[in-house]
């Protein structure tokens, strides 16, 4: 398939910088992925143009070389590898008259994927009251779980010291002013970023407890070392009625498996844009499934990403919900060709073949 490749870019908030890839076949029918990582406008650029001059013809072909779970050590080139697979994928089905999900699973009767709402980024000011403040936005356009990453400041050397006790004191009172806001029946999920050691992740167990926490997500370092303690850390979550989980910026089945066969998690989060390819991400999640271990996809992207996870949600059909950025901004929406389902506590899937939208590239900052 001879064809075009154009990457871009669009700051989408002070914060996050928005990546992604267009591909054009020699029959002009364009495919969009999404390569969103925290790296430097710079680093992404000379890697996508680098990327971009080794691809040979095999890469467009569905059954092509996968290349993006070989790179695990190569976090920006596996990425764009998966952008360029979405965009393969995006083509082919568009060429083939189905939608994205009919490529990745012959269950195709599923239209409508759960969502939770991550409120975190559009919390600016990190009060507890702004935290209340969004969550009930969250809570009133429907969504009946929230994920907050409430811990700003803290780190493993810190733990143990007064500044780092101060930090978690503020994190369980952004916690408590959410739960205070929205009642008993709306789930709070929090994300910790590995920002925890193991004396601290289990302290925390108590305030997480008192108010009612359902998901307890990144402790630890996702380490050799951290799997037995994250494995007893999920049996004293378990008790408390929490999940624990992670694993949302492995690549390919190699670094998911010791998680995954060892029972560390109650959730793994595979990422469209990290886990390797459409094909790795899908044999990832049937594998977790296999072993018992629940499959929630790691999604605070852009519009591409989200519409892509939306079809390998319903692919996976496992019943757990998709992550969407609450609020983060309105460019969300705003530079969309196609119309994005909206998002309350479900979205159907795009309507239209492929992943169902494109992107204004006038909006765009070509890289």
């Amino acid at each position: 398939m001879p064809r075009t490749v154009q990457g871009y870019t669009l700051q989408a908030t002070n914060k996050t910088l928005w990546s992604f890839v267009k591909v054009t076949s020699d029959d002009g029918i364009v495919g969009w992925g999404e390569f969103t990582i925290g790296f430097p406008k710079a680093e992404l650029s000379s890697t996508f143009h680098d990327v971009n001059s080794e691809l040979t013809d095999s890469d467009f072909e569905l059954n092509g070389p996968r290349r993006g779970p070989g790179m695990l050590n190569q976090r920006i080139r596996s990425a764009i590898y998966t952008a360029i697979d979405q965009a393969v994928f995006d083509i082919h089905s568009q060429k083939q008259g189905k939608k994205l999900v009919e490529l990745l699973t012959s269950v195709t009767n599923i239209d409508s994927v759960p969502l939770y709402a991550n409120i975190n980024r559009s919390v600016v000011e990190r009060s507890p009251e702004e935290f209340a403040t969004r969550a009930l936005e969250a809570q009133e356009a429907g969504f009946n779980a929230i994920k907050m990453a409430p811990f700003d400041g803290l780190t493993l050397d810190l733990c143990q010291t007064d500044d780092g006790r101060l930090l978690i004191h503020k994190a369980a009172d952004r916690i408590q002013a959410v739960r205070d806001a929205v009642g008993p029946d709306l789930s709070i999920m929090v994300d910790c970023h590995w920002r925890m050691d193991e004396n601290t992740a289990n302290d925390c167990l108590g305030f997480l407890t008192d108010t009612c926490v359902s998901w307890y997500e990144c402790p630890l370092p996702e380490t050799e070392e951290t799997i037995q303690p994250l494995k007893a850390l999920r049996a004293k979550a378990n008790e408390r009625g929490m999940r624990l989980a992670g694993c949302e910026k492995f690549t390919g089945w190699k670094e998911f498996k010791p998680f995954v066969e060892n029972s560390v998690y109650d959730v793994i989060m595979p990422d469209a844009k990290y886990a390797g390819g459409m094909r790795e991400i899908m044999s990832v999640g049937e594998r977790a499934s296999e072993h018992g271990v629940a499959v929630s996809l790691h999604n605070p992207s852009g519009p591409v990403s989200h519409c892509v996870s939306l079809h390998i949600s319903a692919g996976l059909n496992n019943g757990m919900p998709l992550e969407f950025q609450f609020k983060e901004t309105p460019l969300f929406d705003g530079i969309a060709t196609g119309i994005i389902p909206p998002r309350t506590g479900s979205s159907t899937l795009p309507v239209g073949l492929g992943i169902g939208t494109g992107l204004n590239e006038l909006d765009l900052k070509a890289i």
